[in-house]
This record gives structure tokens, sequence and C-alpha cells, in this order.
């Protein structure tokens, strides 16, 4: 069962995550998991969530160094 079937609030959602990414540092084969698991659960009123956005700026910075 997802936390939108719930009935959690998006903002209550992202407020979760991120207390579990400030408690706790994953490994990055168990981060990548989440990842994964968070991406098939998003949903139209869900933007992406902590750890999207460093995998978003870590490939951002790949190409950043592939480019210079």
């Amino acid at each position: 069962m997802s936390l939108y079937e719930l009935g959690l609030k998006r903002e209550t959602i992202y407020a979760i995550y991120q207390f579990i990414e400030w408690l706790m540092e994953l490994p990055d084969a168990l981060e990548e998991k989440l990842y994964q698991e968070i991406r098939e659960e998003e949903d139209e009123e869900m933007s992406l969530l902590t750890i999207a956005e460093k995998k978003g700026m870590e490939k951002g910075l790949q190409q950043i160094e592939i480019h210079a």
C-alpha cells in the first residue's frame, strides 16, 4: 500500500522522506533501490523527492564533466 493510498498529502510524504534521509544515510545500492521505488509510486501530483533530486544533480554534474 502506498502512502497516497493511506490518504497522505504530497507535503506530508515529502517531509517523511526528508526525515528518513536526515535520520540515516543509505548505501548507494539501497539508495538507488529506494529511488526506483519512489519513481514507481510517483503520480502527477508528486514532484521528485530528495533522492531523485540528488540523482538528477549527479547526472548533470557528469554531463558537465564530459563536456569540460
